[in-house]
């Protein structure tokens, strides 16, 4: 699924990583060669969650597993 609108990706990414345990705090625009993207990182585990531009609309990295330390 994608999205028309970059923050409504962003929403969708938070809440599956909230789901699955992560702890993001915001999500960050990177630039570079590939136009720009949204990043934001768990502050537990490491892992980053990327919204960026699709064919379609946005989108973002899927799946997100669960927080690798979520069980300590």
């Amino acid at each position: 699924m994608s999205y028309a609108d970059p923050l409504d990706a962003i929403d969708g990414a938070k809440s599956e990583a909230d789901e699955a345990g992560h702890d993001l705090r915001g999500f960050t625009r990177r630039t570079g060669s590939f136009g720009y993207r949204f990043e934001a990182r768990c502050h537990t585990c490491r892992e980053t969650v990327t919204v960026a531009r699709v064919n379609a609309g946005w989108d973002y990295s899927r799946p997100i597993d669960s927080c690798a330390t979520e069980a300590s």
